[in-house]
């Protein structure tokens, strides 16, 4: 009679311990990082940046330069960072997969954040020798808004915060 709460318990505790294992292993996992330099090349010509078309390649650029690439899935969910990018009236969209940035044109459902900024903006990051401050500049003058979607708890969950707080210098208030 006694046997039976006894298995019971051991069954709960190796249970116990495999999601443990499961979450340690996830939560301290390095995540994938790429370069600057490994998708989205800079495909421009300093001289000829008053005549910069904007496209996918410079958004994925650009959000490489944001440190984008470093968001990551929260703990065991398929759900990826998603980012809407509006430069003046043209919108893209961006998707992180396993440090991987994907850029499209358009809008995208279910996104976390909003990044509005201008053409001169995007030149003016280009151009910048330190691309960081150039960013943190212009969020704090206001040339380029960050809109919050999500909710806090998804924002740390996939690793908005520590960015938000890199560029703008604040802690995110909601």
């Amino acid at each position: 009679m006694k046997k039976i709460p006894i298995i019971i318990l051991i069954l709960i505790l190796i249970i116990a311990v495999i999601i443990a294992s499961i979450l340690t292993v996830y939560l301290y996992k390095e995540p994938v990082k790429t370069s600057s330099g490994t998708k989205y090349k800079q495909t421009w010509d300093q001289s000829s940046l008053g005549n910069l078309q904007v496209n996918e390649n410079i958004i994925g650029y650009l959000l490489t330069k944001f440190g984008v690439n470093n968001l990551h899935n929260p703990p065991l969910s398929k759900d990826t960072p998603k980012i809407e990018v509006i430069i003046d009236d043209k919108t893209y969209n961006a998707e992180v997969i396993k440090g991987s940035i994907n850029v499209d044109e358009g809008q995208i459902d279910n996104e976390d954040i909003k990044i509005l900024m201008t053409r001169q903006d995007v030149i003016n990051i280009i151009n910048s020798t330190s691309p960081s401050d150039t960013i943190s500049n212009s969020i704090n003058e206001g040339t380029i808004k960050l809109e919050v979607v999500a909710s806090k708890t998804k924002l740390f969950s996939k690793g908005y915060l520590s960015l938000y707080e890199k560029f703008t210098g604040n802690k995110l208030e909601q």
